[in-house]
């Protein structure tokens, strides 16, 4: 399930900060605990998980801002257009669609940290087609897509697009959750082509800070790109839907099928 939010300013205040990732995500989840608070609970502290890791599969897009400013050497962004965009994506039963949709309508909150905020009301909640054409597909970022592994002292590695290894880390994590899903690997990907090929020259590296300003702050590094994906469709689905990478529910990850 893909939702299209179109965010409304409400109040006077127009500044943002860069790093909005983090309270954004906060609000999905508190959006989603008014409706099921057990539910909400166990995506924020637990989720689906394969051994160690963990999945809450669903993600969001970077907000898409018709106008803008930033400041050179800012930490701030001004919202100059009166409405923004938003994308979320849930790897769930269509069953649950409306519900769902349902949820977001009409919401009212406040995004930002201690500094500043910008009061926005959910105008419209648009629900997107999808589909996966084939078992190749281009794929672009609406959010930095992020790649990792743990090195010996249990910090991540971040890897470029350009890297060797970034394809098995990429189709691992999709294999992971999948099985995290509940669902059982097929015997025939056994011998299914997987492949990934970067289709853009220049892959845009961008570091989020997560809980930024706050003794907990963690910097996450994540590339925007084009690339194109051979895999059995039922991965391609989900990361499509739950998002590619890690931290997806922290809102990186999320993707459009071109």
């Amino acid at each position: 399930m893909r939702l299209k939010l179109t965010l409304q300013k409400t109040g006077s205040q127009s500044t943002l900060p860069i790093n909005y990732a983090y309270p954004l995500s906060s609000w999905i989840y508190k959006v989603i605990g008014k409706a099921d608070e057990t539910y909400a609970d166990f995506l924020h502290n637990s989720g689906y998980s394969v051994g160690q890791k963990r999945f809450k599969f669903f993600t969001f897009s970077a907000l898409q801002i018709p106008r803008f400013d930033i400041r050179k050497g800012s930490d701030r962004i001004a919202v100059l257009s009166d409405e923004v965009g938003l994308m979320v994506s849930f790897y769930t039963d269509k069953a649950a669609e409306n519900f769902v949709m349902g949820l977001f309508a009409e919401q009212e909150f406040r995004l930002g940290d201690r500094v500043s905020q910008v009061d926005f009301r959910v105008k419209q909640v648009e629900s997107l087609a999808w589909q996966i054409p084939s078992e190749t597909v281009h794929l672009r970022t609406l959010s930095p897509l992020v790649v990792s592994r743990k090195n010996d002292r249990r910090h991540d590695d971040y890897f470029s697009p350009l890297q060797e290894g970034y394809q098995e880390l990429l189709f691992t994590n999709l294999l992971d959750k999948y099985i995290a899903s509940g669902q059982s690997l097929q015997a025939s990907w056994t011998d299914a082509p997987m492949e990934f090929r970067l289709l853009s020259a220049a892959p845009k590296a961008r570091l989020v800070t997560l809980k930024d300003h706050s003794p907990e702050a963690t910097k996450i590094k994540g590339y925007l790109f084009d690339f194109e994906l051979t895999a059995p469709r039922e991965l391609l689905e989900i990361g499509l839907l739950g998002g590619f990478g890690r931290y997806n529910a922290e809102g990186f990850g999320c993707c459009e099928v071109k």
